[in-house]
């Protein structure tokens, strides 16, 4: 495992003194871009800033200069290290980076951190001030996708609606249950029913390809999809499965899909 050591790109952002996206793309993307073989590079960059990387020009110094403050890297370092030996896990990479504090919804609903997992690479998107349980959580949730992929799915792009949800779900289930609560917003007040939701989206669509348009908005919602339908449906499918089989976390991050989808109850 490598926690790259993206302190320096900060560090020469920061000096270069200008805040742009081409800039950051410079200074920041590109150096990580090389870690890929087949991200181009473009993509990268809106992949990550739509999953919660800072926005240059909304950014601060003193953001990024706390952060680089921070012990985070050791922490992460720690944390990641306990969970390969809990998990018998893999290796992966790991990128620390600050999070978009300007992004209302990544405030509102998750706390201003988040996650992506590309490649069985690991991004974060964090703040100094996050918690040492928010941090804790966040690399929980996106190594235990690197342990599954690279169990169960050794090709991402062959991944079906039904296995993303089962993914995201055990994910949350895994900090539920380690850190006693979820990544999730607080979903109380949805009118919909979490049964409806299945009827309607995810039952007739379990085998959408990853590829499809319509996935991303299972997942994520848009103006007809409820917002992240599919990681509230999954969540609650892989927490019955967990909670009616009494098992332990490292036995539920290794089970198929098909077995988790077996007997649905909603």
């Amino acid at each position: 495992m490598t926690i790259i050591n993206t302190s320096i790109l900060l560090r020469r952002f920061l000096n270069k003194g200008t805040f742009t996206l081409e800039t950051q793309n410079n200074m920041i993307i590109q150096p990580i871009a090389e870690y890929f073989s087949d991200q181009n590079q473009p993509d990268l960059h809106t992949l990550l800033l739509s999953h919660g990387l800072f926005h240059p020009e909304k950014v601060t110094n003193q953001q990024i200069e706390d952060l680089l403050k921070s012990t985070v890297w050791s922490f992460i370092d720690d944390q990641f290290n306990q969970l390969k030996t809990e998990w018998n896990g893999p290796d992966s990479d790991i990128f620390i980076l600050p999070a978009d504090l300007s992004n209302k919804k990544l405030i509102e609903y998750f706390n201003g951190v988040s996650g992506l997992n590309i490649a069985n690479k690991i991004f974060l998107f964090i703040d100094a001030q996050t918690s040492k349980q928010a941090l804790a959580a966040i690399l929980a949730h996106e190594y235990s996708h690197t342990v599954r992929l690279n169990h169960l799915h050794k090709n991402s792009e062959g991944l079906k609606l039904k296995d993303t949800i089962v993914l995201e779900g055990i994910a949350t289930v895994i900090t539920e249950e380690k850190f006693g609560h979820t990544l999730l917003p607080n979903f109380d007040d949805r009118k919909e029913t979490v049964s409806r939701l299945w009827s309607k989206w995810i039952e007739p669509n379990l085998t959408l390809s990853i590829n499809h348009p319509l996935h991303h908005y299972i997942m994520y919602g848009n103006s007809h999809i409820p917002e992240l339908t599919g990681y509230l449906v999954g969540f609650l499918i892989v927490k019955k499965w967990y909670t009616k089989h009494q098992t332990n976390l490292t036995n539920l991050l290794y089970q198929p899909t098909d077995i988790l989808l077996r007997d649905i109850e909603l």
